[in-house]
């Protein structure tokens, strides 16, 4: 035991003084209302990439005007810096002969920085998975929106194309990628999709009146009302599917069908990569940096550019959901993997499983870290810093909550924002989403914790409101009709799209009662704190979920050999992504490799490290592995930052590289 010496008892009677004082100024709040400036970055950071436009927020693009066709038939769109298509395929593979039911997928392609024809053209990359915390129903379109240019940045070489440099064995030159997002079928811009709600606005009330009830745990009728509200949108779900028939996209929007669009669009791709590299041999003429074709005499195409039928492989970086589809690519089709990168591992066989248990391991450790960045940092850098340490801050917060639990702040109007009042489920929500983001995040909840403590919540009520949708459908929507695409919000996010991804993917619960689910939410919590709560309602909607999908996965029995090894990674702390998923999933893919990095959050994006992204380069750029064992620093922490590693301090290619890395932990969203 410590021995209690005075300077320590001194110290704690500090702490104590510290606390009360917190606590005494939150059950008398001061009244006022602190101004937020204008500057305050709520949206999308654009730091070190200043050139770029925030398309998400100033430019829309309307998909419909692009008609869905068997090849790829690329459009300009927006702003012209992107391509997008809509990519004609079967409601359902296994019948591509027989059954006239197809899905438009929508895609978008970044182009590469050179030509098709130029030798350092190094194919498309495809990326995937992001979202509410990287789950099923993300956008791969808006992943390429808005972290397109810093993926390609990452992967391709270093330095920026010259046609001096085009010269030499193909094989040994730099390399630049397409990137390449779509919206996987009945999600974002790809149609058709499945609508529960009769319009935007229904959807919107629904929402807003789920975020009254709490989280779970919250009070004694938090489970019950979620519970109810779930089993209402499955039972909405189940009868629009029942109106729609057996080809109702529900039945085919599981993971199994996903990875059978990704091997149709690689060879739709290498469908169009010929036939452009013919267009521009024909016409004896290339755009951009190289206009020398290398094709040849007579135009013959190199082998890099003709379509390999049926053989096409695979370039693709996968986060967190999409690292679990990328593991599902590579067990179905092992022999049309040429480059993945997963990253942000869960083990498929858990989540086939549907438990998700395994996921909360390091979410409370995760959250252990905002106390020690905070007191490392100290109240300069941390807002919710006191002295006494680590356990000072912690008791702090959960005074704070308590505090929240019996006491929620009222917020006044300002000229931002309605009123509003900050509930102990207002800060879960936030601590929650923090996890996932630390260095963009951890800063953002420290000034909110701050003022909260002082009875202040109109930050956190500006934020909490600036979530909310605002969608009126137009004047059409009347003459269409309830449910018809009139009525949506274009490519919106929708709270149908998860749970007809993964109750479809996971093992039947429908029917399940409720006393066996409110088991299986108290291990959740138990198992974590801060996440547990929220993973509790994950799988509600799938108790009412009474369909299966036409084409469910199997997972193999033995390893797996691919055509080339995997690159995994994980962070030494992940909320959700446990680093013990990225070491079982490696094992069962022959020759894989996993790289740590030494970073808390989720997926490596949301923290800079150089180390981690020349790996990632270095193996799309050759297909060399990192050896086994490397564990990659971040250049960045929560709170304390990295000021030793500084783009002044770096050469151009590291620069440009670890700006690329630094806006990406800055976009980073929960």
């Amino acid at each position: 035991m410590v021995p209690l010496t005075l300077a320590r008892v001194a110290a704690w009677f500090q702490v104590v003084c510290q606390l009360a004082i917190s606590l005494i100024n939150r059950v008398v709040p001061q009244h006022y209302t602190s101004f937020l400036p204008w500057s305050w970055d709520l949206g999308p950071a654009t730091r070190g990439f200043a050139h770029e436009v925030d398309i998400l927020s100033t430019v829309t693009f309307n998909w419909t005007k692009i008609d869905a066709s068997e090849t790829l038939e690329y459009h300009p769109c927006y702003h012209g810096e992107f391509q997008c298509a809509r990519l004609e395929l079967p409601l359902d593979h296994r019948q591509n002969a027989s059954s006239s039911q197809t899905v438009a997928i929508a895609v978008i392609r970044l182009p590469a920085k050179v030509p098709i024809t130029d030798a350092r053209y190094g194919g498309a990359i495809i990326v995937s998975g992001i979202s509410i915390a990287g789950g099923p129903g993300g956008s791969g379109v808006l992943k390429v929106l808005s972290h397109g240019m810093q993926i390609q940045t990452i992967v391709d070489a270093p330095s920026p194309p010259s046609p001096a440099d085009s010269d030499g064995d193909a094989e040994a030159l730099d390399k630049y990628f397409d990137i390449i997002g779509f919206d996987p079928r009945g999600i974002g811009y790809s149609t058709p999709r499945l609508r529960c709600f009769p319009d935007a606005e229904t959807r919107e009330n629904w929402v807003l009146q789920s975020k009254t009830e709490g989280i779970v745990g919250s009070s004694d009728v938090a489970f019950d009302s979620k519970w109810s509200r779930w089993l209402s949108l499955s039972e909405s779900c189940m009868d629009r599917v029942s109106e729609e028939g057996n080809n109702s996209i529900a039945y085919h929007m599981n993971t199994r069908p996903l990875v059978a669009d990704m091997a149709a669009l690689v060879e739709r791709h290498g469908e169009w990569r010929e036939a452009r590299a013919h267009q521009a041999l024909s016409n004896n003429v290339t755009s951009g940096v190289n206009e020398d074709t290398k094709g040849g005499k007579h135009g013959t195409l190199p082998h890099s550019l003709r379509w390999n039928r049926g053989q096409e492989t695979l370039q693709y970086w996968g986060f967190s959901y999409g690292a679990l589809v990328g593991q599902t690519f590579a067990s179905t089709y092992p022999e049309r993997v040429s480059r993945l990168v997963l990253d942000a591992v869960l083990l498929s066989a858990e989540y086939y499983h549907g438990s998700w248990v395994r996921g909360l391991t390091g979410s409370d450790a995760v959250w252990d870290t905002f106390f020690e960045y905070c007191s490392e940092s100290g109240p300069e850098k941390c807002p919710f810093y006191i002295p006494g340490g680590t356990e000072a801050i912690k008791i702090r917060y959960h005074l704070l909550l308590s505090s929240l639990r019996v006491n929620p702040v009222a917020v006044p109007a300002s000229g931002l924002r309605g009123p509003d009042v900050i509930t102990e489920s207002d800060v879960m929500f936030e601590v929650k989403e923090s996890l996932y983001c630390p260095i963009q995040k951890f800063p953002q909840l420290a000034k909110e914790l701050a003022e909260l403590d002082q009875g202040d919540g109109s930050l956190l009520a500006r934020i909490k409101q600036s979530r909310l949708d605002h969608f009126h459908p137009p004047s059409n929507c009347r003459d269409d009709g309830p449910f018809s695409a009139a009525c949506q919000e274009p490519g919106g996010w929708q709270d149908e799209d998860p749970p007809a991804v993964y109750c479809a993917d996971a093992e039947n619960i429908s029917g399940m009662t409720k006393e066996a689910y409110k088991q299986y939410a108290e291990e959740l919590m138990n198992r974590s704190t801060v996440a547990g709560p929220s993973f509790s309602e994950t799988r509600m909607p799938c108790v009412g979920w009474e369909i299966r999908p036409k084409w469910e996965h199997t997972e193999p029995s033995e390893e797996v050999t691919t055509s080339h090894p995997i690159l995994f990674i994980g962070n030494r702390l992940d909320p959700s992504t446990p680093l013990c998923d990225a070491f079982a999933a490696a094992r069962n893919f022959a020759g894989s490799v996993v790289l740590q990095q030494d970073s808390v959050g989720h997926m490596s994006s949301s923290s800079p490290s150089l180390c981690t992204a020349k790996a990632i380069r270095q193996y799309f750029q050759t297909g060399q592995l990192p050896g086994p064992g490397l564990i990659c620093q971040p250049d960045e922490y929560p709170f304390v930052g990295k000021p030793d590693v500084s783009p002044s301090s770096l050469d151009e290619g590291d620069a440009a590289l670890l700006e690329a890395l630094r806006d990406l932990a800055q976009r980073c969203r929960g």
